[in-house]
């Protein structure tokens, strides 16, 4: 739910909360979700399925840490939310792949995995406009 609101199914009372921020929610183990109100749309972002790239959940602590700190980065270079809530929910992903809370993916084991993830499909991005 987001304020009340089941995205999903209350989708067309999205446009009255009238916001001039975007809005994103980390679903764990959902994936992620922005409510962007200057482009009038809304993106949902799958987990990363991690069996796909021959790797198992070990544990999600630091997860959320990691993609909000991996979204703001991304953000910042990219200035595009899709490119940001993709980059950032792999790099969750690949976090939850490890024990130690401290143990961050590093930039180019991102990169990395974002380039075969594309390629076999292992992360969704469904865009909607409002």
């Amino acid at each position: 739910e987001f304020f009340g609101i089941d995205v999903e199914r209350y989708i067309q009372h999205i446009p009255g909360l009238n916001t001039l921020c975007t809005i994103i929610v980390k679903l764990g183990g959902e994936g992620a979700i922005a409510i962007d109100s200057r482009s009038r749309s809304i993106v949902k972002v799958s987990p990363l399925k991690l069996e796909g790239l021959g790797l198992e959940a070990r544990s999600t602590a630091g997860c959320g840490d990691i993609f909000t700190g991996v979204f703001v980065a991304r953000y910042l270079e990219s200035r595009n939310l899709v490119d940001a809530l993709e980059y950032a929910s792999l790099a969750a992903g690949l976090k939850r792949s490890r024990i130690a809370s401290s143990d961050a993916p590093t930039r180019s084991e991102v990169e990395e995995a974002l380039a075969y993830t594309r390629r076999k499909g292992l992360i969704d991005v469904i865009v909607r406009k409002l």
